[in-house]
């Protein structure tokens, strides 16, 4: 048997994630092991590949080859960058990139993992059903971290929530890591661990990976303190989780330990007594008692839903039982892979369920954003502008209101923003543009509404999301998701120095970035703007093919943004998006950030990060009912504004719109909701008028606390205004 300790994969500059590799005999590289005898293996939270060098040996002795990683953050794999997130649907696409770097091309392998990575095994199974040949389980609960209970508006999320992750985030960027003194006090510390103790041979084999020298002198473990909290910024609902469970062809088999409370999930016939013998043996978090019969009910569901799922129960064992009795877990296992091995598997890719729906068509946006320039078509497009809606407003009623130009620092990211009126003034406005916009979406309108307040004591700060104007790109592991973006969006609010609360716009893709936000952090929130907020929740059953073809979207190279011989063509590119229309001046405003012309001047381009024009973001976005109960803890009064001819009105799918109106009415603050005339851009093709709409907005809501009416229901009304 061959042992290789030092491997590594490059999924990315500067992002590499090791591995430790077992080969058989005559086998020398993981390249050459037979498909049907490569197995790669994920190891369980805050540990790593030496997880597996106990029970690996078994697996070689039969000719099979395993590849160990240590996953982002821990052993000696590098960390995410300070502004992503740990999620464990974007480790199903690790997974994906690894067996691809091995060179193992389209041949279906087994996973073979621990705990939470047994969980993100499963699901990267039923996500890719063609590429998983069999899935080897080690005390696994079939659920991703931060799943929450099917009744969990009674009992509440056994996980937390979305403003308690942002929290733990916070605390946990914060954490001083272990010092030890001398190596043997490092591994007695986590083969002691009361919630996860284990074998010696097993917790050293952990703990080898993960010790670095301290700045101090000593040793300390290495893994991102953040990992600590496993800080799950998208938490999914039950429906999500069986959808991905139901997907799954490949056979499963589930180890349990016969000490662990996992165990009691599959040894009786009832719900009733297995939940009693649960929530005696659970010792780990301190949970009401509320929540376990619901919670074991879920997860029995989730072993009943597997198509061929195997439960073995190793007597004695503990949760590491992989690596304390390794021959007795590998005796359970290795008859039934090569049972199951024998039986064929379907090996044609999930059905593009998003696709069929007609739900692509903000890919005409994308296609037209990327399209190679050339005068004439520039040209013909700016000409079939049928309306340039408010353009005259704009020019004649623009307030001369001069923006700052600003950046700022936050977690590794520079990103550009701008800022009109006093940086003084505790009448904050944080303003979020639309995934392709800059902050220049809201030149318009903030110009105005820094000139109408009382001694211009207002003060707006609009941001260019990174990758867009004068933001730098995020990295590889940057998610461009909904919890990732908010979370962005509250920490530029810290490093501008805000600490009390203040009032979120929002446009697009934006505006439901700051219905999250404030759903995450109500408590420095005082009113949310949302203009044409954009629906980014899912049907429940697509869950498991957008994570395949967000997958294939990734892989794809980046298409280069055009060049343009003008300005002018430039602009009239942004003008003309089939779906996002826009007036001249709206379209310079948003390209005073975005167009960047050679040093000669001889070409322009947009200066956009052109991953932000896929269809499908790198990670699932929350699922609808998950996103329904982060509305539901908005504190802040919501005006949420739609324009009538809006593309997300006109050309998405009705099913979308609807799932967005029952979002909203999921909101327990004041809410209005106003339909106005115009397109997506009409909060700055027509600022003149909808300034107005925002002020008598801010008006009424003051009436209403002056009157002490504490009934949400006083604003939750439809007004509808034809502007």
């Amino acid at each position: 048997m061959q042992h290789l300790t030092d491997g590594a994969v490059e999924l990315a500059p500067e992002f590499t994630l090791a591995y430790q590799a077992w080969l058989p005999e005559g086998v020398k590289s993981l390249e050459e092991a037979a498909p049907d005898r490569r197995i790669l293996s994920w190891p369980g939270w805050l540990d790593n590949s030496g997880s597996m060098e106990p029970i690996a040996p078994f697996f070689v002795k039969k000719g099979f080859a395993v590849a160990a990683f240590d996953p982002p953050g821990c052993g000696r794999s590098s960390h995410h960058a300070n502004c992503a997130w740990y999620h464990d649907f974007e480790e199903a696409h690790y997974i994906m990139m690894l067996a691809d770097r091995l060179g193992w091309g389209a041949e279906p392998f087994i996973l073979m993992s621990h705990s939470r990575g047994s969980n993100i095994s499963a699901f990267t199974a039923a996500a890719f059903p063609h590429r998983v040949r069999a899935v080897i389980l080690f005390e696994s609960s079939l659920g991703m971290a931060g799943t929450y209970i099917t009744n969990r508006r009674e009992t509440g999320p056994i996980w937390g929530s979305f403003s308690e992750s942002i929290a733990m985030d916070r605390k946990n960027r914060t954490r001083t890591p272990r010092k030890f003194e001398e190596f043997e006090e490092a591994v007695q510390h986590n083969v002691g661990n009361p919630a996860f103790p284990k074998s010696r041979e097993i917790g050293q084999a952990i703990v080898l990976r993960h010790l670095i020298s301290h700045p101090e002198g000593g040793l300390t473990f290495g893994h991102d303190v953040r990992t600590y909290g496993q800080n799950q910024s998208r938490f999914i609902d039950e429906e999500t989780n069986v959808a991905f469970l139901r997907a799954l062809r490949a056979p499963v088999i589930n180890i349990y330990g016969s000490q662990t409370s996992m165990s009691e999930l599959v040894k009786y016939s009832t719900d009733e007594e297995s939940a009693e013998a649960y929530q005696k043996t659970y010792n780990w978090h301190a949970v009401p008692s509320s929540v376990f019969l619901p919670y074991v009910r879920d997860v029995r569901k989730r072993t009943a839903t597997v198509k061929d799922f195997t439960p073995v129960i190793i007597e004695d064992a503990h949760h590491h039982l992989h690596g304390d009795v390794p021959e007795e877990v590998a005796s359970a296992v290795l008859p039934w892979l090569e049972d199951r091995l024998r039986q064929p598997l379907d090996t044609k890719p999930p059905i593009d369920l998003r696709g069929a729906a007609g739900d692509v068509w903000m890919s005409a946006s994308a296609q037209h954003m990327l399209s190679p320039s050339t005068a004439s078509a520039e040209s013909a497009a700016l000409s079939e502008v049928t309306s340039n809606e408010g353009s005259a407003n704009e020019a004649n009623g623009a307030a001369e209101i001069i923006a700052e130009n600003i950046e700022v620092e936050v977690d590794g990211l520079r990103l550009g923003a701008q800022r009109w009126g006093k940086a003084s003034s505790m009448n904050r406005v944080l303003a979020w543009p639309d995934a392709w916009d800059s902050s220049g979406s809201f030149q318009q309108l903030a110009q105005r509404a820094v000139a109408a307040s009382p001694n211009g004591d207002l003060c707006v700060v609009a941001v260019d999301p990174p990758g867009i104007g004068l933001s730098n790109n995020a990295p590889f592991d940057w998610g461009f998701g909904m919890s990732e973006t908010a979370t962005l969006l509250l920490r530029v609010a810290d490093a501008l120095g805000w600490e009390d609360p203040f009032a979120l716009w929002g446009h697009g893709f934006g505006a439901t970035v700051a219905l999250y936000a404030a759903g995450g952090l109500p408590s420095k929130i005082s009113g949310v703007v949302a203009f044409d907020a954009q629906e980014l929740t899912i049907p429940t059953e697509w869950a498991p093919a957008e994570v395949y073809y967000s997958y294939l979207e990734r892989q794809d190279e980046p298409r280069a943004v055009p060049r343009f011989a003008r300005r002018e063509e430039l602009i009239s590119r942004l003008q003309t998006d089939p779906n996002f229309p826009k007036s001249s001046v709206t379209a310079n405003a948003i390209a005073s950030r975005m167009a960047e012309s050679d040093a000669d001047g001889s070409a322009w381009t947009l200066n956009v990060d052109a991953r932000v024009f896929r269809v499908r973001k790198p990670v699932l976005e929350t699922p609808g009912a998950t996103f329904q109960d982060i509305l539901a803890g908005i504190e802040a009064p919501v005006l949420a504004v739609f324009p009538v001819s809006s593309a997300r009105a006109t050309n998405g799918p009705p099913s979308q719109r609807k799932r967005l109106f029952a979002d909203l009415a999921c909101i327990r603050s004041p809410l209005t909701t106003i339909h106005v005339n115009g397109s997506s851009h009409a909060h700055s093709c027509d600022a003149a008028h909808m300034l107005p709409v925002v002020r008598d907005w801010v008006i009424q809501l003051m009436s209403v606390r002056r009157m002490n009416l504490a009934s949400p229901s006083a604003l939750s009304q439809d007004s509808v205004s034809k502007l």
